[in-house]
């Protein structure tokens, strides 16, 4: 499973609060709408973001229409609006509660909240992403390989571990620990895979269920224990798939992780 950085959208009479947050959010692509009527566009056209609105009083007498338009689509969407002052803030308390008899997410945040407040939100959308790929986990996954120039067709079940080993190479361990180079890359590889197979590093891939042992090492990160005694690096960033899989793990009929 990839790495996931949502695609955030300003809504926003202020530019720089676009650039500000692009400065920040170095792994996600930042948009500045101008009007609601761009928002909407945008919100057909994409699925799984993250809505910024900096309110107004310009701006408030729009979001109820929004909302409601909203709801009529199928949207994967973390709303979060920015409010400055009482009159907002009495006014979100409303949409707050018009939104929960609705299929919205909509959050309330503080200027200097905003960045925490995107980070839960990516937490949310992540979450909810891997919950609609886990609905299938019961069923087979392939994974599809550059290997002697020719396509080479892989149980992910089979799959223990994937290393990037050199600018174009990876190495590929199976259950049985035979080793497979290919020309693909960690990108392709997690791009086709379930969240059992996730990026621990940026150099490796594991599936959750040839793990053994988890503890922390003296870089402050952690070391996967395979079995076969095999060790990889699993970095702080990477852990919450390694949470999302274990979870999954424990909810399915193997249990392997100990």
């Amino acid at each position: 499973m990839l790495p996931y950085f949502p695609d955030v959208a300003v809504y926003s009479s202020n530019y720089s609060l676009k650039i500000k947050l692009s400065a920040h959010l170095k792994n996600n692509r930042v948009y500045n709408l101008k009007n609601p009527k761009e928002f909407l566009d945008f919100a057909r056209k994409n699925d799984g973001f993250i809505f910024v609105w900096e309110l107004s009083k310009s701006t408030l007498c729009h979001l109820r229409i929004l909302l409601a338009k909203l709801c009529e689509q199928e949207n994967n969407i973390e709303i979060l609006c920015l409010c400055g002052d009482e009159d907002c803030g009495e006014f979100m308390k409303k949409m707050i509660s018009y939104a929960n008899e609705k299929p919205l997410r909509l959050h309330f945040s503080g200027y200097n909240t905003l960045l925490s407040s995107i980070k839960l939100a990516s937490s949310r959308l992540l979450e909810s992403k891997l919950a609609a790929i886990a609905e299938n986990e019961d069923r087979l996954n392939y994974i599809t390989l550059k290997h002697d120039n020719k396509k080479l067709i892989l149980v992910e079940n089979l799959i223990k571990c994937v290393e990037k080993t050199g600018k174009n190479v990876i190495q590929v361990t199976l259950s049985d620990n035979e080793k497979i180079d290919s020309t693909s890359n960690l990108k392709d590889i997690a791009s086709q895979s379930t969240p059992c197979l996730f990026q621990c590093h940026k150099s490796f891939l594991v599936n959750i269920k040839y793990i053994q042992a988890i503890s922390p090492n003296e870089w402050n990160h952690y070391d996967i224990t395979l079995d076969g005694e095999l060790t990889i690096p699993l970095s702080k960033g990477f852990f919450p798939h390694f949470t999302v899989a274990k979870n999954l793990l424990k909810s399915s009929a193997i249990q392997t992780f100990r």
